[in-house]
């Protein structure tokens, strides 16, 4: 699975608390880094890199449902957000089910 170490342009008021988040995740802090990502999206609720980060980490580890939704937000915030579409284009590959396709 492809995943960014960081996101560029993140917003310089809360970048150390990305910075936070993401090295909690990469310490396999996940519980911690999932409450760190929440507090960026309280603080900065309309910034869609904070969104994509952390679906991309719901994605990898707790729920591939609440991760779309977070992805899906991300692009509404920013159509051109493409560490959201290849977030999505992941999760969808990863459910894909060529034999299913096939016996159709």
């Amino acid at each position: 699975m492809l995943r960014c170490a960081g996101i560029a342009g993140a917003g310089r008021g809360g970048a150390g608390t990305l910075a936070q988040a993401e090295a909690l995740w990469h310490a396999h802090d996940y519980i911690n880094a999932g409450h760190a990502f929440e507090a960026l999206l309280k603080a900065e609720p309309n910034n869609a890199n904070y969104r994509v980060r952390y679906a991309d980490l719901l994605a990898e580890r707790f729920n591939a449902a609440d991760a779309e939704s977070l992805y899906q937000e991300a692009l509404k915030l920013d159509p051109k957000n493409a560490r959201a579409y290849l977030g999505l284009a992941e999760m969808y590959a990863d459910g894909f089910d060529e034999a299913g396709c096939r016996a159709r």
